[in-house]
């Protein structure tokens, strides 16, 4: 760990305060618990239908760690979780966590995976914080449904039209040109309705 490297002072060799051991530890731990809780949950619920999301930070790791953000993958989870209320759809468990890389935020549902992958992408891309969030949706054994197996394209990078991936993996953007993005749209989103767009996404469907 980089102790001397603030989020805000890291420059683009210094992308992570975080050492790649952690981060990749953090993932593991994740997964992990992800199966554990998939485990429980279908024996507290049995004869439920169960379909799960993860609401993560989408961003470098020591911005997902500095605490300046963690409130948005909750109210991004409770996003989701009206909207599935809206739809008659049951939650059936719901919690938050806190991991070395950042922090995490989720619900149980009462629905096909498939229903609530939409759902968490119509979140992703028509909410106005949407960009700065990861929902993954796992089916009742905690296996991953992705973009691709719902036929969607990948996501666009926070600062220009590429793919995100490629970015991240060529560390084409500063880390302080990413935070003034994300300080943007966060500042663009205030005053919006929480759930404008979204029925205008789901028309899109």
């Amino acid at each position: 760990m980089h102790s001397s490297c603030s989020p805000r002072d890291c420059d683009r060799k210094k992308y992570c305060v975080l050492s790649l051991q952690t981060v990749l530890a953090a993932r593991e731990l994740r997964w992990k618990n992800k199966k554990l809780l998939a485990e429980s949950l279908a024996q507290k619920f049995p004869g439920h239908r169960l379909a799960l999301a993860f609401c993560t930070l989408r961003m470098p790791a020591s911005l997902r760690i500095s605490n300046l953000y963690n409130e948005i993958v909750v109210q991004l989870r409770d996003v989701l979780a009206r909207a599935l209320m809206d739809g008659a759809i049951q939650i059936l468990d719901y919690g938050q966590e806190e991991y070395e890389d950042g922090p995490s935020a989720w619900l149980a549902s009462d629905c096909d995976e498939r229903i609530l992958k939409r759902m968490a992408i119509a979140i992703e891309e028509g909410h106005a914080l949407g960009s700065l969030v990861d929902i993954d949706v796992t089916d009742a054994k905690a296996r991953l449904l992705s973009r691709r197996d719902m036929g969607y394209a990948p996501r666009k990078c926070l600062v220009c039209d590429d793919e995100a991936a490629v970015c991240s993996a060529g560390q084409r953007h500063s880390l302080s040109e990413i935070e003034a993005h994300i300080e943007a749209i966060i500042s663009d989103s205030m005053g919006q309705e929480a759930w404008d767009s979204y029925d205008d996404h789901k028309e899109r469907d």
